[in-house]
Order: structure tokens, then sequence, then C-alpha cells
């Protein structure tokens, strides 16, 4: 096999969140089940009719469903504040099994603004509540933390703890990669077997990742259902250390940035094609952008790749952007 890429690029508060005309006094279950959400498989907001709605996609029927809904609040002054709302959704295809997706809602200005999706795979909620958390330690802050316990598709029962990072619903502990994309380019036309060895666990894939993958790809990068690179998105235990050093951006100029740097980084054009295709619209509005790499050796203590039959190279590239301004 000539080489293998993977292309890994979560995104540090990341931002797309939507704020909703509904006084934050004022909020009833019957306007929470009849209301529009971002969920991360939709392009568009999904409006709820009774809790429930079907969009038809690829001629196939796509059910979502307001399973349950709980508030976080903070007393003060003799008085509760609702401080976060969470919800979670499930989301079906006809003639597949349902995944569920965390959605929360910040009280702000008047307004509630949605938080980006927080995707839980299969894993069902058993359990959850809320709570206003004060951290005396430094740095000191207050923030509001949802407990949940979920039951994986092994039977196991996982304790998962979640918090807020600018518009980003993340673990306390774990950090979230998103929306990586392996390529792979043998020499000629081969099966090939694909393996993660995650320190946390996957939580969405495409195709769907059952302990590998085995795919049949040609010299160009196509794989032969027609796509042109594997997906999945993890959940690490613990989020790699970026480096120190890295650039600061303008908005204006990103694109420049990736066709300069992303080439000495082992990227081809099809792939930075690619990537400024999604991210240059994804990206939320700042002046500026912290951009840095992780370390290879880092990534592959979080991340194993492993890849039959083994290629002569593997391009690895992960990385980090930071809004400031």
């Amino acid at each position: 096999m000539k080489r293998i890429f993977l292309n890994l690029f979560p995104l540090v508060l990341l931002s797309f969140g939507v704020s909703l005309a509904l006084p934050s006094n004022d909020i009833t279950k019957e306007t929470l089940y009849n209301y529009s959400y971002r969920l991360s498989a939709f392009s568009e907001p999904v409006k709820l009719n009774g809790g429930e709605t079907s969009i038809m996609i690829e001629g196939k029927e796509v059910k979502v469903r307001l399973l349950d809904f709980t508030t976080i609040s903070k007393k003060e002054d003799g008085s509760s504040s609702i401080k976060a709302i969470a919800l979670l959704l499930s989301i079906q295809a006809e003639g597949e099994k349902p995944y569920y997706e965390l959605l929360v809602l910040i009280p702000d200005g008047g307004k509630l603004t949605q938080l980006n999706p927080y995707p839980l795979g299969e894993a069902k909620v058993k359990n959850w509540h809320g709570e206003w958390e004060v951290i005396t330690s430094p740095p000191w802050r207050e923030r509001w933390v949802l407990n949940l316990e979920l039951e994986l598709p092994n039977g196991e029962i996982e304790s998962l703890s979640l918090c807020q990072r600018g518009m980003e619903v993340v673990s306390t502990e774990e950090s979230i990669v998103r929306k990586p994309a392996i390529y792979i380019y043998p020499k000629r036309k081969e099966s090939v077997k694909v393996k993660l060895k995650v320190k946390g666990r996957i939580i969405l894939s495409d195709p769907p990742y059952d302990e590998e993958w085995v795919v049949e790809a040609s010299p160009d990068g196509r794989l032969a259902d027609g796509r042109r690179y594997l997906f999945y998105e993890a959940l690490l235990n613990h989020e790699p250390k970026a480096s120190d050093r890295g650039w600061v951006v303008r908005r204006e100029e990103l694109s420049a940035w990736f066709d300069e740097e992303l080439p000495k980084l082992g990227l081809i054009k099809r792939e930075i094609e690619d990537f400024k295709e999604y991210w240059l619209k994804e990206l939320p509005p700042a002046p500026y952008y912290v951009i840095r790499v992780i370390p290879r050796e880092l990534l592959d203590e979080s991340i194993r790749l492993e890849v039959e039959p083994r290629p002569e190279s593997i391009i690895r590239v992960f990385l980090q952007f930071e809004p400031i301004g």
C-alpha cells in the first residue's frame, strides 16, 4: 500500500449557537416540545410538533423525538434562576437503530441560546440530574454540571458528567474529537482493514464501525461504495495537549493560511479543499484564531491506528482552533 492519510480536525470552542426568540422566564413544556433545534445530522434546524417530527432523507424516513428534558438552576437571594435546560432527543432512520443526542439551552439576555449538540451514539440515558457547582480551587469559577448514568450497547453502565465550554457541551474529563476523516491511497485496488484503538469511545461513524472497517479502496482514494474517506467521532478520556507554539490568523486570511500551511503538514490538494469547504463555514465568527498542532506521539497515545496491509506511510494531522477577539 502506498500510504494512508488520517486527517483529524477537532475544534475548540466551535460555535453555531442558535438563539431562540423565547423569553427565558416563560419556559414551558409545550414550548420546548414545539420548537426548532439544531442537530448534528441535519444542516437546517429541525422543527418539532408535539415533541416529534419525521424527515425524508434519501428516500428514508428519519424520526426525531424529544424524549425528556430537565432544568439546572442556581439559588441566589432566596430564589432560583434557570441556568441551563438539557434535552434528550432520539434520531432513528428507517430500518436502523436509534442514536441519541443531548442538547443544552442557555438563558441569554431574555432568549435561549442552544449550545452545540452533544452526541451520545447508541448509549441510553438511564438517569440524569443537574446541579450548579462552585469550584473553590483555582481557577475559581461557577458552572452547571449535568450528571448522567448511561447504558452502553454492550449492557455496561457508565457515568458521565457534562459542563459548558464556550458554545460546546463537554465532559468534565473527556475531550470530543469532531469531524475526523481517514483517507486511504493503496498502490492498487485492494481490500483494506482499518482499526482504531481509542482511549475513550467512538460515538459516531460512517460507515458504521464495529471493531474494524473493511473497505475496498482504489489508488485515487475512492472507496467501493463511493465514499472518499472513513469518518468517526470519539470521546477521549483526556484531551491531548497541543503544542505551546502555533499561529494567530485573521479570519479573512484563513483560506490563504490553509493553502500555505496544510501542504507542509502533509495534506494534498483534494484533502485541503475538503477541509476548507467544511471548516470555513463552520468556524464561529471571530477576528482571529489561534491554531495549534497536536504532537503525533500524543495523538497516537489517544487514538491508535492499525491498518492492514501495512502502508508505507501514515500521515496524521490533528489541528486545534480557538477563536479570539
